[in-house]
C-alpha cells in the first residue's frame, strides 16, 4: 500500500467515498459524480480546550447521534450504511502554518450520507449548524481533493505539535 501523505491522502479519501457508494451501497458508478458530500466545520463546545483529541471526541458524539437518527438504535450493526466521514482537527491560523496552543480547536470534516438517509438526517444537520457550518460540497467551486486538502490543513500545519497524530484526525465509522 502506498504511504499516505498530504499529497496522496485527499485522493485516497475520494476513492474511499466512491468505493462506499459503488461497492457497499450498490449504486451505479456513473451516478457518483451527482453526489454532494457534506463539508462540516464543527466548533468544539469546550471553551479553553486546546486539544485536537477533545474536539474529535465531541465530533464523534455528533456523528453517533446522526447515525442513530438515520439508522435507529441498532446503527452499530449497520456499519456499511452509516455516514462515511473523515474528520480533522484544525486551529485558527493553521492556513499560514502557525498554530497557537491556546486556540480553541474546531473540526473540518467531509461526510457522505447514504442518499436514502438524507431526508432523515436533515433536521439534525440543521440543528447542529449552531455549532458550525454544514453545507453541501459544490464541485463547480473546487475539486473534492481540494476540499479534502483544506480539511487536512490543521493536521498538516501542526508539524508534530502533538506526540500522536492520531489525536488530530479520524475516520468514521471507526
Amino acid at each position: 500500500m502506498k504511504k499516505l501523505t498530504k499529497l496522496t491522502m485527499p485522493s485516497a479519501i475520494e476513492a474511499h467515498f466512491k468505493s462506499r457508494y459503488v461497492n457497499d451501497w450498490k449504486f451505479p458508478e456513473q451516478t457518483y459524480d451527482d453526489l454532494s458530500p457534506l463539508f462540516i466545520r464543527f466548533i468544539t463546545r469546550t471553551v479553553g480546550s486546546a486539544s485536537g483529541a477533545k474536539a474529535l471526541s465531541e465530533y464523534e458524539t455528533f456523528y453517533r447521534s446522526l447515525s442513530k437518527r438515520v439508522l435507529g438504535n441498532n446503527y452499530r450493526r449497520k456499519k456499511k450504511y452509516q455516514p462515511l466521514a473523515y474528520a480533522f482537527s484544525d486551529f485558527e491560523g493553521s492556513r499560514g502554518g502557525y498554530v497557537q496552543a491556546e486556540e480553541v480547536p474546531h473540526v473540518h470534516s467531509v461526510m457522505l450520507i447514504h442518499p436514502d438517509h438524507i431526508l432523515a438526517a436533515e433536521p439534525m444537520l440543521a440543528a447542529h449548524s449552531m455549532y458550525g457550518h454544514i453545507r453541501e460540497f459544490d464541485p463547480q467551486k473546487a475539486s473534492f481533493t481540494r476540499l479534502a486538502s483544506y480539511c487536512m490543513k490543521g493536521t498538516v500545519g501542526t508539524r508534530g505539535f502533538y506526540a500522536s497524530r492520531g489525536d488530530l484526525w479520524d475516520v468514521y465509522p471507526g
